[in-house]
């Protein structure tokens, strides 16, 4: 018999069990059909290959063929995620396999997995290795059809977690461990072999997991049957784990899991402890966290003098933490040395690492004494109570109020549904339609007994079992839908029962939809009780998640809400503290720390290696935390003789902070031995922080030696630009002595290498030591250096060559790109070769070609120099350096070190509004800073530092020119005056009115001129921006109804030169205790008048009583009294030809501009002027004007919105519409809502019903919204024409 008569008999074998119908000769027919474009005969081989093993050479042939699109027709078994499957692919395969498509091919590989004997899996295997693609190359151990079968099999059995499938279970079910087991035997694995091949295959990551594309193995692996067969084989498991890289470390442990305490696995975990990969041995510590601290300690303990020091940074600070690891580190210490004390070689930094955490966890352990001594260890927490939330409350007669409310839904569903279908037929249509039937379906199927048992179900009354979920599902979707309009009381307690009841707590981000609620909850143990009581499982882990892994958790639920809650489970906390979780998660641990009235001392280890370790992002914050308790000045002293020259330096800032002066002893004999010039530095800052003299440390032959020695070293390359030649020559403040320019150079290179551009410290110290032109040339000189070097670009010369070199050829690609697309391109056949050279010249200049960030710290020598020059500087460069955020930051922590009035005004202005989040965050909290130091608020701060420019207390800029005038009567003096439109006007000596300064006489002095010279020009610029910045500021004064009291108001408004002349453009008022509105009887208006006399409405004098609260006022708040209201202070201004500084809803012909929308009380967006229509240009440049910025971009640079913060209420306010994205281009547009917000908050949660605004901020928002829309009119067709 010929080789094809076998072949041929055999296959009429199949034909004739097919046709007998033999389930698995189907599925492999199936399941093979795309090797039918390879060729028929190929295809045939292929099936007998798998069910019988006959001709195995068809896997070389396979091997030989295969292609991409076999992969994807196979769906991909070997990799993440299944390829997009070509329609023609699949109709090709269809042509030569009746019915096939590339679903069927899967599910028949499914039913073979699931059913088909061993031998027969074991070659299919083989034969899809050949014919696919693998994702990620298996471990050595593993062959590679192995692999493929394992990958492939998993993801059969993979479900979604709600809707199990039949077959899927059925998969998961057969591919235990003990099956694969006997897969690998059939398919040719030794038997030695084969345990260590399923092991291997199952827990082997070549790279970490993707949330986006779940590895499929855990559904293998997360069963019975595999924790069965590891605790039959936990010897070759510890042999497979010692070779396996990080990630399938990881994975072994996530397998192990809470079954830690098991024989044999804890040794596991405890190897891991001290593995190379520091996210493992992190992750192996949790679980040893499980276990007794005797058995923790007895499992550490052997690897302390056998693996790598760096190894054992974690396990060392674990046992300081468990009872009895103290004694064993010890242990450990004794035998490293011997009998004479001597280590031995190559211990000492193992030695370095066990004395050094063994002293400072007794530094802890044994608190100084002493008054104000703070809490110390084992003193216990106490932990307030709280109210559970009450279970939800559901009003008589709900049940016909929803059925009412149903019925409107269904008829609206009917609309939308005969809206899609009228519609032109097109496939996204289709895909409306049939959501639009599906919503229908739904509503229908929602009947009466179902509403009446609601009640029941949401108060808990009565129980609802998964089936009752999934026969309700529609229900429950509506409800939790319309929570808000259903419910009269839609609080917490029932949007957890809703939610659970929707989808029975097991979607993963279950609590996202909980945010709306979250604003009343004052304990977070109210959310996590709220949770158990609606049945929601693993209400803990829920809870962690919200807290720790979502990023609106914190904003939500802030640390005075949820620390009582981690009181009770400080275990939580102290995984989130070390290792390797996210920045964001430590930096969320610490915040509740702060919060405990006492620190856990299970936690104190991970803290003190936070505070004293190499890492800088979270040093601070755990230092603060420690300072909480007794032992952190002694721990800090102990830091003071690391190894590391940073930690010391961080150990000295630290001590300077807690303040406490019996720390000099110890800063002082440090100093003697410091050598680094950082650590140095912050020795000699901690010193004089805390009462010590170091006028000795600071005399000019010191510090001329430290220049010296410092400069002989080797100086950052960094500084290779800056012209150390080109320094000023600076004196001593106390002998008028030249500087030597060493020191000044010196200075330039320690403030760089201290990379603080705050100059706080040793720098603002040094900088104090000369006299006050030094200080000002010196800090001109580096800030003017700094900012050319940070934002130098091309030189003229070399954008002309660019632009010359590309501006004919764009030119010719967009004549191209007309005549091929003139429906895109039409527009811009008006270009010239000209207008595309001066684009391309001026994004040539805008090149940067560097930066100065490297030596940021260079900003601390401008300390010292006049805060006018500073702010202007800086208030340029954020003006014509938009994206340089880091720069921005910088400048502005050198203006909080600075502190003059004007640097102090810009950083408030920065506070309260710019481009960069992060930088006006930083800006304010240093602004805080400075006012917390001084006992003010911020306003109080800024009251404070208002720039007089020049201007003498009644309101006159005095010039002396240094010589006596023409007729020897005085002193020649010009003198300036603001006049009406907020300008300087000079006058002559003479008193006329002149433009500048008279042009310098030979009797005038020099200096004095000079002096005057420049006084001019600062007083000029200060002026302008003393009336930009305050005429700012009283506006948000007016819209947050803040408040002076009269003696501050008379101190520094009505007593100040520049301010009193504002103060006068506006009206007034003053409110006594116990009054009401600004319109009731214990409340009067004025404005102020020349003087500094107060006049009212009436035109009489007014008196402020010294308790008087004094305010600014609005027409909205003023009321329509003829006599007092608005409209008699509208005509009182009138009469005086007084033009406000800024609108007050007062002006001629304004009355509107006080007006209040008329909206309903429960209303949250006012839509008066929604459908507006202009264009997104137009819409942008109003609402900028007004001072709104854009709102965050979301996906593909969307935004919707213009927006405005006033951080003093709390509250946004937006101005929304239709869209634009970014980078812009021009759009029709139109105007949409108006909402208020809670600062911080998005979509419905924080909403503010338009009732409770504030008057004024609604007057006020309202007017910028009909501002901004009045740039369109109303078109009825917006929605067609918005583009967007």
């Amino acid at each position: 018999m010929t080789y094809g008569q076998v072949r041929d008999e055999m296959l009429q074998e199949l034909v004739d069990r097919v046709k007998g119908g033999d389930a698995t000769v189907r599925a492999v027919r199936d399941a093979l059909a795309p090797l039918k474009l390879l060729g028929t005969g190929l295809y045939d081989d292929a099936v007998g290959y798998v069910l019988e093993g006959t001709t195995p050479e068809v896997l070389t042939r396979v091997q030989g063929s295969s292609t991409g699109d076999l992969d994807t027709l196979f769906g991909s078994p070997a990799r993440l995620y299944k390829s997009w499957v070509s329609p023609d692919l699949v109709k090709r395969v269809a042509a030569v396999h009746k019915g096939w498509n590339a679903e069927s091919g899967v599910t028949a590989r499914g039913r073979l997995y699931a059913s088909a004997d061993v031998p027969v899996v074991a070659r299919l295997a083989r034969l899809l290795a050949q014919a696919c693609e693998t994702a990620e190359v298996p471990a050595a151990a593993v062959p590679e059809w192995f692999y493929v079968l394992v990958y492939d099999g998993a993801r059969r059995g993979k479900t979604d977690g709600r809707h199990a499938s039949k077959s899927a279970a059925g998969v998961a079910d057969r591919l235990t461990p003990a099956f694969l087991e006997q897969v690998a035997i059939e398919g040719g694995v030794p038997d030695a072999d084969a345990v260590r091949t399923v092991l291997t295959a199952l827990l082997h990551r070549a790279t970490a997991e993707r949330s986006w594309n779940a590895d499929p193995r855990p559904i293998l692996a997360e069963r019975q049957a595999f924790d069965e067969y590891v605790s039959q084989n936990v010897g070759t498991l510890a042999a497979v784990t010692a070779g396996l890289g990080a990630h399938g470390k990881q994975e072994v442990l996530n397998r192990i899991g809470k079954r830690t305490s098991e024989t044999g696995l804890a040794e596991i975990v405890a190897t891991l402890a001290v593995d190379k990969a520091k996210g493992v041995r992190t992750s192996a510590l949790d679980r040893l966290a499980l276990l007794d601290d005797a058995v923790q300690v007895a499992l550490l303990t052997p690897h302390l003098v056998k693996v790598p020091t760096g190894q054992l940074g974690e396990v060392v600070t674990r046992l300081v933490g468990l009872e009895g690891g103290i004694a064993v580190l010890d242990e450990a210490l004794a035998a490293i040395r011997d009998e004479n004390g001597k280590v031995a070689a190559g211990q000492s930094a193992r030695v370095r690492l066990l004395e050094q955490t063994v002293e400072r966890s007794r530094a802890l352990e044994a608190p100084l004494p002493g008054p104000g001594a703070g809490p110390a260890a084992g003193v216990p927490i106490e932990i307030p109570g709280y109210e559970p939330l009450p279970d939800a409350a559901v009003e008589p007669g709900w049940a016909a109020k929803a059925r009412k409310l149903l019925d409107q839904e269904i008829a609206k569903a009917r609309e939308q549904l005969d809206l899609a279908k009228k519609q032109s037929g097109s496939v996204s249509n289709k895909y409306w339609i049939d959501r639009a039937q599906s919503n229908l379906k739904g509503l229908l199927s929602i009947t009466d007994d179902a509403l009446a048992a609601v009640p029941d179900r949401v108060t808990g009354a009565v129980a609802t079992t998964g089936k009752t979920s999934r026969q309700h599902a529609a229900l429950f979707q509506w409800l939790t839908a319309e929570m808000r309009t259903l419910f009269a009381e839609p609080g917490l307690m029932l949007a957890i029962r809703l939610l659970a009841l929707r989808d029975g707590g097991v979607q993963p981000n279950f609590t996202w939809a909980l945010r709306p609620y979250l604003d009343h909850v004052t304990d977070l143990r109210q959310v996590h009780d709220g949770l158990v009581r609606a049945g929601v499982p693993k209400a803990d882990d829920q809870i962690r998640d919200m807290v720790f892994q979502t990023w609106w958790g914190g904003d939500a639920l802030p640390p005075s809400v949820t620390w009582p809650y981690f009181a009770e489970r400080p275990e939580i906390l102290d995984r989130y503290l070390g290792g390797d979780t996210e920045l964001r998660q430590t930096g969320t641990a610490l915040k509740i720390l702060r919060e405990f009235p006492v620190l856990p001392p299970a936690l104190l280890p991970r803290l003190t290696v936070l505070a004293l370790g190499t890492g800088k992002t979270h040093r601070l914050a755990a230092q603060q935390v420690l300072e909480a308790h007794s032992g952190a000045r002694h721990l800090a002293e102990q830091a003071l003789a690391d190894s590391k020259a940073e930690v010391r330096a961080s150990a000295a800032a630290w001590l300077a902070r807690i303040g406490d002066a019996a720390a000099v002893p110890a800063l002082r004999a440090a100093l003697k031995k410091e050598r680094r010039e950082a650590a140095r530095a912050a020795l000699l800052a901690a010193l004089e922080t805390l009462g010590d003299d170091i006028s000795a440390d600071l005399a000019p032959e010191t510090l001329q030696a430290e220049a010296v020695k410092g400069l002989a070293g080797k100086l950052p390359a960094s500084l290779g630009w800056f012209p150390f030649e080109q320094l000023p020559e600076v004196r001593w403040a106390a002998t008028g002595g030249v500087v030597p320019r060493d020191v000044v150079r010196w200075w330039a290179v320690l403030a760089t290498k201290l990379k603080s551009p705050s100059g706080e410290g040793l720098i603002a110290r040094y900088i104090g030591l000369l006299d006050p032109p030094s200080r000002a040339a010196l800090g001109s000189f580096v800030l003017r250096a700094w900012v050319a070097q940070d934002t130098r670009g091309p030189s003229v010369e070399t954008s002309r060559a660019y632009a010359d070199q590309n501006a004919q050829a764009q030119w010719t690609n967009l004549q191209t790109a007309i005549k091929r697309y003139p429906e895109y391109y039409g527009g811009q056949a008006g270009q010239t070769v000209e207008d595309f050279w001066k684009r391309l010249y001026k994004q040539d200049q805008a090149t940067y070609l560097g930066s100065a960030t490297q030596e940021k710290g260079l900003l601390a020598l401008t300390v010292g120099m006049p805060g006018a020059e500073l702010a202007t500087t800086a208030q340029h460069y954020f003006a014509a350096h938009k994206g340089r955020r880091a720069q921005a930051e910088y400048l502005v922590r050198a203006l909080a070190a600075n502190g003059d009035r004007a640097a102090v005004q810009l950083l408030l202005a920065v506070s309260r509004r710019f481009k960069q989040r992060s930088v006006q965050e930083t800006a304010s909290a240093l602004a805080q800073d400075i006012a917390d130091r001084n006992g003010w608020d911020g306003d109080q701060l800024a009251d404070r530092t208002v720039q007089t420019a020049g201007f003498d207390d009644d309101g006159i800029l005095r010039l002396d020119l240094g010589s006596p005038d023409g007729d020897g009567a005085g002193e020649r003096v010009v003198t300036g005056r603001i006049t009406d439109a907020f300008s300087l006007e000079l006058r002559s000596p003479a008193g006329k009115v002149v433009k500048a300064l008279p042009a310098k006489r030979a009797s005038d002095d020099d200096e004095a001129y000079a002096e005057a010279k420049r006084q001019l020009k600062e007083s000029r610029a200060e002026l302008k921006a003393v009336v930009s910045l305050q005429s700012q500021r009283f506006a948000e004064a007016m819209v947050t109804g803040r408040t002076w009291s009269t003696a501050d108001w008379r101190e520094f408004v009505l007593g100040h030169p520049l301010m009193s002349r504002l103060a006068a453009r506006l009206v007034w008022a003053a409110e006594l205790p116990g009054a009401g509105d600004l319109a009731g009887p214990g409340t009067v208006t004025f404005r102020p008048g020349d003087g500094g006399a107060l006049i009212g409405v009436d035109d009489e004098d007014v008196t402020l009583p010294d308790d008087a609260r004094v305010s600014l006022v609005h027409a909205a708040t003023l009321g329509d009294d003829a006599e007092s209201g608005a409209p008699a202070w509208r005509g009182h201004l009138a009469d005086y030809e007084i033009t406000p500084l800024f609108d007050q809803g007062l002006g001629t012909g304004t009355s509107a501009s006080g007006a209040l929308p008329d909206v309903p009380d429960d209303a949250t967006v006012i839509d008066t002027r929604k459908g507006w229509l202009s264009d997104s240009f137009t819409i942008r440049g109003r609402a900028t004007k007004l001072g709104y910025v854009r709102s965050q971009a979301e996906d593909a640079g969307w935004f919707s919105a213009y927006c405005r913060e006033y951080p003093t209420l709390g509250i946004t306010v937006e101005i929304e519409f239709t869209g634009a994205f970014l980078p812009e281009e021009n759009i029709t547009a139109a105007v949409s809502e108006l909402v208020f917000r809670r600062t911080g908050t998005w979509g419905e949660r924080g909403l503010f019903a338009i009732k409770d605004v504030p008057k004024v901020l609604l007057a006020v928002s309202y007017r910028d919204y009909l501002t901004v829309a009045d740039g369109g009119a109303f078109d009825p067709d917006w929605e067609k024409k918005s583009q967007y």
